[in-house]
């Protein structure tokens, strides 16, 4: 007997089948390549790199560090396939590298349990602290104005930190003097700050190179521009001239590049003054960039 043609089918027969014709099927496939990203790349790569979106056959992934993107921009090919043999399928024609910090999971054998009887002693020498007269005078003063069911309690909160931050001081800790966190064992400033510190240094930088491409090393610490407190300029020197560079080639690879960008681009790498470079020399150095992304262009038109 033949099977009619209306026949009920099971659902879990249909659905893979609708997920694939109507490409609700992507958001489940980049998801497995969320949480399956060191299978796919490799361990060394999946510890710098992660997925972030995937957006219009494109796929963007967000990388620790200039350098590292660099080192992916020259293996983008071979991700490609990668990623692409994973979902399978031709679901990525490009991917766009951004940069941007990593969250690093932390195993629980690289944190230093501390001793049960260090942290009771600890506990104990804050708790037994006397705060001066003075200080719980500031204290009350200062809480005066909270309303009282809260008062109270936020008394004892300001009193345990002020004893703890005593505690510490006796014990030889220093805080920031810029932001006035605890200090780690040598450091001058906390990580916050040379955080913060570290990206003015290198913002000085990119806007001493972007109006002077072509300075090199030498010629940038001559002509005095290293940032007034700033020790480690041969690293963020380099660094910056990486990143603008990169900024310029995944400009011209996207296609939304100008003609001063191009410019940019040739005065960064040679390190030559405008005058010393011809329009015939810049149009080959972007040309194979260009070709790069019309290649792509006419993958997704198939």
């Amino acid at each position: 007997m033949e099977k009619k043609q209306n026949e009920l089918k099971p659902i879990g027969d249909l659905l893979p089948k609708l997920l694939k014709e109507y490409k609700l099927d992507i958001p489940l496939k980049i998801m497995k390549l969320k949480t399956e990203w060191p299978q796919v790349v490799g361990e060394k790569i999946a510890s710098f790199s992660y997925v972030q979106h995937y957006n219009q056959s494109i796929l963007y992934i967000g990388v620790l560090n200039s350098v590292w993107m660099q080192h992916l921009f020259i293996q983008k090919k071979s991700l490609i396939l990668k990623i692409n043999d994973f979902l399978g399928g031709t679901f990525v024609y490009d991917l766009c590298f951004k940069r941007s910090g990593i969250k690093k999971n932390i195993s629980s054998s690289t944190i230093q349990p501390v001793e049960e009887d260090k942290k009771m002693e600890y506990d104990s020498s804050i708790k037994d602290y006397v705060l001066s007269s003075q200080t719980i005078a500031k204290i009350k003063k200062d809480t005066e104005t909270i309303i009282s069911p809260l008062r109270k309690q936020w008394r004892n909160i300001l009193v345990l930190q002020e004893k703890k931050k005593q505690v510490l001081l006796q014990e030889g800790k220093k805080t920031c003097p810029i932001c006035g966190n605890w200090l780690e064992n040598k450091e001058k400033i906390c990580l916050l700050c040379q955080l913060k510190k570290r990206s003015e240094y290198k913002s000085a930088i990119r806007q001493c190179l972007q109006l002077m491409p072509w300075l090199s090393l030498d010629e940038f610490v001559e002509q005095g521009h290293i940032p007034k407190g700033c020790e480690n300029y041969i690293e963020l020197y380099r660094e910056v001239r990486r990143d603008c560079i990169y900024h310029y080639m995944e400009k011209i690879y996207l296609n939304v590049d100008t003609l001063e960008d191009n410019m940019m681009l040739a005065l960064f790498i040679t390190q030559s003054k405008p005058y010393e470079i011809t329009d015939e020399f810049i149009e080959r150095l972007t040309k194979k960039y260009h070709m790069r992304n019309n290649k792509n262009k006419n993958k997704k038109k198939r």
